[in-house]
């Protein structure tokens, strides 16, 4: 009995160009899946790479492969790259690139939010708040006192101001007696946010610069690694890096190089799958402007995604230079279709569609969910249409990914004259950070609380001497942070609310007493065990 030996070979149409240039690369070879013709190297080119690379597939290790194979053979070629990631498999990129420097975000270095970089601050001022609406919906009058805010920070701290220093301006705004309630929440959410950030798992990533973004630009090529759980603060990290390069190279003329957004998903992706970019004020409207500005300036953008469908179409269209890998699911197949001009489009009623039309349009876009690993559907701005290609990847040693030590060796090496002394992070009381300039009228509040089993409104605003609009805010805040217990008690048809400390009130009261060096630990825990507060 005779039984067939060659390998089945999914039915498909596509036209191969055989006559391609390709400065970058090869990457891999074309696959011929019509006929029996010569397999052919095939990359990118140069001058397109500014247009835009990106990689689609539903395997993150499979784009990893073919982000590295880029990266390599982009570098061979000359062309700096700076690759911002998450996944500490770019690790091993050193291994095929000696000149690879790696920076630990947090460990190695950080980036002041609000350090300019010799950028004017007026000219940075707009980036930052562009950034600020990608992350927080405010309004267009919160954008105006927000850009007062900053300028009034640069006017009294020069062009390189801690973040604290802006908290303790938007801290101003939230009090502020004469803002509406609409107001007061937008402040406040844009407080709470950078709040978070600052006393989070990015707080010695955003302390004072340690190592400039232009610095790192200028060393090329480089991979900073955002080891961050929480996508929202990965999110800020990573559009503050993109808002310092384009900065650097729209005011200060950096440019030539290449960016490797590894997370494509999180800094293009929409929050809800129908949302579009609408108008000019629509705040995901400045990633648009931001990929222009960049490509103006010879700085291309490659990216790497796993959910087509969910990445903001207009910006999906901006990456000329397409790669895709196999797709498992129904929405991403059908984001691709008119991505790469897949899409199946039959004759009208009463007439027959050819078998080559079937295979060349429907068969296409069935290939997207049986490639195997590897292979690839390539899209570049010189040619018509797609067609499918093989990657030949670089050979990882899989045992080996670069310790922190070693990291931290490699950086001595670089950078013999740097100092690599840990990343100083001003401490700050919990009352300091959450209360900022009103953080005295919080102790006297908190002191007083401490006298009496529940003292009264009245009681308080007599003994403190604090203004009524503010006190009320600054006890509705103690209450949201558990220092206070609110009680109400029913007086005829009057009510008095009466405030209670709490153990946690007590313990942030002595941290703050402690650090301002007021009165000694063993003083202080007396007098609480005198008023019952600890055993």
């Amino acid at each position: 009995m005779a039984v067939k030996s060659m390998p089945y070979q999914y039915p498909v149409e596509f036209i191969v160009p055989t006559n391609l240039e390709s400065e970058i690369g090869p990457l891999g070879n074309t696959i011929e899946t019509e006929f029996l013709h010569e397999e052919l190297p095939i990359g990118l080119r140069e001058d397109d790479m500014r247009n835009g690379v990106i990689v689609v597939g539903s395997n993150i290790l499979e784009r990893f492969l073919t982000n590295a194979k880029i990266v390599y053979e982009s570098v061979k070629k000359n062309i700096p790259y700076i690759i911002i990631s998450s996944n500490k498999n770019y690790r091993r990129l050193a291994d095929f690139i000696p000149t690879m420097k790696i920076f630990r975000l947090g460990e190695d270095i950080s980036i002041g939010p609000l350090d300019t970089e010799g950028v004017p601050a007026e000219n940075y001022i707009p980036f930052f708040i562009e950034m600020l609406r990608l992350s927080v919906n405010f309004s267009d009058e919160i954008v105006a006192a927000i850009s007062t805010m900053l300028k009034n920070v640069y006017e009294m701290y020069g062009n390189s101001p801690a973040m604290n220093s802006f908290t303790d301006e938007l801290w101003n705004g939230v009090m502020a007696p004469e803002i509406s309630y609409k107001e007061r929440n937008e402040f406040n959410a844009v407080y709470k946010y950078i709040d978070n950030l600052l006393s989070g798992e990015t707080t010695r990533m955003i302390a004072n610069t340690k190592k400039n973004i232009y610095e790192i630009v200028s060393d090329a090529p480089a991979l900073i690694e955002i080891d961050v759980n929480d996508k929202r603060s990965r999110r800020f990290l990573i559009f503050l890096i993109l808002i310092k390069i384009i900065t650097l190279s729209k005011f200060l003329n950096y440019r030539d190089f290449m960016i490797l957004i590894d997370d494509g998903d999180l800094i293009f992706g929409m929050e809800q799958p129908k949302l579009y970019i609408g108008r000019n004020d629509d705040p995901h409207f400045s990633l648009l402007n931001w990929m222009s500005t960049l490509r103006r300036n010879d700085i291309g953008i490659h990216t790497s995604i796993q959910y087509p469908s969910l990445i903001i179409p207009q910006i999906l269209s901006n990456f000329l230079n397409i790669i895709v890998h196999r797709t498992h699911s129904f929405e991403e197949s059908q984001a691709l279709r008119s991505l790469l001009n897949l899409s199946f489009r039959p004759r009208e009623e009463g007439t027959t569609e050819t078998y080559s039309e079937k295979r060349k349009y429907q068969y296409q876009y069935e290939y997207l969910r049986v490639m195997e690993e590897g292979e690839a559907l390539l899209n570049r701005p010189d040619v018509k249409s797609c067609f499918p290609i093989m990657f030949d990847y670089l050979n990882f040693d899989e045992t080996h990914v670069l310790k922190d030590e070693e990291i931290q060796e490699r950086l001595k090496m670089f950078y013999p004259d740097w100092d690599f002394g840990p990343i100083f992070v001003p401490e700050r009381s919990a009352i300091e950070r959450s209360f900022h300039q009103y953080a005295e009228h919080v102790k006297n509040i908190l002191s007083i609380a401490t006298e009496y089993d529940e003292i009264m409104y009245g009681s308080i605003q007599s003994a403190t001497g604090i203004e009524d609009e503010v006190l009320r805010v600054l006890l509705h805040k103690l209450i949201q942070l558990r220092f206070l217990i609110q009680s109400q008690e029913v007086l005829g048809v009057t009510r008095r609310n009466t405030y209670k400390i709490t153990e946690l009130g007590v313990q942030k009261l002595l941290e703050y007493s402690k650090m301002k060096g007021e009165i000694s630990e063993d003083d202080f825990r007396r007098q609480l065990r005198e008023r019952g507060f600890e055993s």
